[in-house]
């Protein structure tokens, strides 16, 4: 399961199955590390789902008029995560991103998903040196040991994007530290091994 909390849950209930965690991974083919930061046109890309009430704040705050904000409008498109209009589109866009905003689904909904757990949103920015500004999962940080994720400022969030895009260099070591990382953690081959690791100590031939 991608879940850690969802496989330890069921392992709970049903304790006669064994359930692992195996977190999400990517096709590491369609990512490049593009330009530095500092070269980069979109200034902040709200990847994926938006969390309403720090987006809210953000457009309130008039970063749209500022800068190059992308974000999914009310009436989506049909391309990935409803900002571009092709996949091709969507990895040349993350490349070209200097900031991606990335909550998991359990800050931005809740009621529908309760439980915090990796998705191949971290990866995909990671991969294409985008810097993450948002809430890192806990399963991320325990696959590399470190935070990757720029916690955001959820009193001053406007303000605290505003001062790292003032100082956007500053931040090129770190993600060029995540996409080497990710490298390493993100590729399906990788998983591939972890799936076959955990066959083979339950016994199985491979």
């Amino acid at each position: 399961m991608t879940s850690s909390v969802v496989a330890e849950h069921f392992g709970k209930t049903m304790p006669d199955i064994r359930f692992y965690h195996v977190a999400e991974a990517v096709d590491m083919n369609d990512y490049c590390p593009g330009k530095p930061l500092e070269e980069r046109n979109i200034d902040i890309y709200e990847i994926g789902r938006k969390y309403e009430t720090y987006h809210r704040r953000l457009v309130e705050a008039g970063l749209g008029q500022r800068y190059n904000f992308v974000y999914c409008s009310k009436v989506p498109k049909k391309g990935p995560n409803f900002a571009f209009d092709s996949w091709t589109d969507y990895c040349d866009g993350l490349q070209d991103s200097k900031i991606t905003i990335s909550f998991p689904a359990s800050v931005t909904n809740p009621l529908i998903a309760g439980i915090e757990t990796l998705t191949m949103r971290y990866w995909e920015s990671m991969l294409s040196r985008c810097l993450i500004v948002g809430h890192a999962p806990k399963e991320l940080i325990d696959i590399l040991h470190y935070n990757p994720v720029i916690e955001a400022d959820m009193d001053n969030p406007d303000k605290q994007l505003v001062h790292i895009l003032a100082n956007i260099s500053a931040y090129q070591p770190l993600v060029d530290k995540n996409r080497q990382e990710a490298l390493k953690y993100a590729p399906w081959d990788v998983r591939m091994k972890d799936i076959r690791k955990i066959l083979s100590d339950a016994g199985y031939l491979l």
